[in-house]
């Protein structure tokens, strides 16, 4: 199946509701710190662990255990 394929699988108002999601996502992630936004965005786009990101970042994993809590908190409270 191809992307335009599955595009096709879901409703016109399935496709608005996600679309919808995903700029209020990305609206919502603006409001973020950048230190925030770069450990949610390597933990929960890119799948890489605390330890991973904690030898990118160079922070103990302790930090980014704190900050993707801290990240994922500040998140759900922007968008409502």
């Amino acid at each position: 199946m191809t992307d335009d394929e599955s595009v096709g699988a879901y409703s016109t108002e399935q496709q608005l509701e996600a679309r919808d999601a995903l700029r209020k996502t990305q609206a919502a992630m603006l409001t973020l710190s950048a230190e925030h936004r770069a450990v949610l965005s390597f933990f929960a786009i890119d799948g890489l662990g605390h330890a991973k990101i904690s030898e990118i970042l160079g922070l103990s994993e302790g930090t980014i255990w704190r900050r993707v809590h801290e990240a994922r908190k500040a998140l759900r409270e922007a968008m409502g």
